[in-house]
């Protein structure tokens, strides 16, 4: 559409996302050589993470030179060269996009936990990749609480459990959990509750740090989820 073309196109599209009524008037006449320069320097002016609005903005707008799907493409194309760790999704939201074993991991278990019925815990590990994903700044430690959230909530059901910690509920259940197995869920419940549930001053976890915590819940979680739950024992109660 060859209207696109012109700088009061453009215009008119950061009038509505900045919500400044009359902006594009300013860039009416398309003969003029500093229209472009100035819109240019408008969308330089933004914070990083309003121009991550603005992409959003402009995916879920009808109107553009280019499709949908192909404003994605070419998008994350530019991600995937500048090793951003960000992806524009179907649904024309910014995600975070981890490392190929960190996104192999997470769809696994979401894709298991939702076929399974277990909307519960899929929702956690959803939540965590949405604070992964929050802007503009990460909530780290909300993404390591929802992990381990996850990775409790089908731990409980799988091993018959309606209290106890995770560490507690691995040890309890060497069937699920065998050594040294249950040592580590132990160590990874511990980490977490220093680093994403009682936090000390300066303890916030590292992005890396909390990309391993969440892809190894994931990874257990997909474990447990493929486990039959009529061939468990309730474990005993002490609580």
């Amino acid at each position: 559409m060859e209207h696109h073309k012109y700088p009061y196109s453009a215009a008119l599209v950061l009038e509505n996302f900045l919500r400044k009524p009359g902006l594009a008037n300013q860039y009416a006449n398309r003969h003029n050589p500093e229209l472009w320069p100035r819109i240019y320097r408008l969308i330089l002016d933004l914070d990083w993470w309003q121009i991550y609005n603005l992409i959003e903005y402009l995916s879920n707008s009808n109107d553009g030179p280019i499709g949908k799907y192909e404003f994605a493409h070419r998008l994350n194309e530019l991600f995937t060269s500048e090793n951003i760790p960000y992806r524009l999704d179907v649904s024309g939201l910014i995600v975070y996009h981890g490392s190929e074993g960190f996104e192999l991991s997470v769809s696994s278990a979401v894709a298991i936990l939702e076929t399974t019925g277990r909307n519960t815990a899929a929702s956690e590990i959803q939540e965590a990749l949405n604070d992964l994903a929050r802007r503009p700044n990460q909530d780290l430690t909300g993404a390591v609480q929802h992990a381990i959230a996850g990775l409790e909530c089908i731990a409980k059901e799988v091993c018959g459990s309606k209290g106890g910690t995770l560490g507690n509920i691995a040890k309890r259940n060497p069937q699920h959990f065998p050594p040294p197995l249950d040592e580590a869920i132990n160590k990874l419940y511990g980490f977490a509750s220093e680093r994403g549930r009682h936090l000390n001053e300066g303890g916030e976890p590292e992005l890396r740090q909390v990309e391993l915590i969440v892809g190894i819940a994931a990874n257990v979680i997909t474990y447990l989820a493929k486990c039959s739950p009529d061939t468990f024992t309730p474990e005993e109660k002490s609580e």
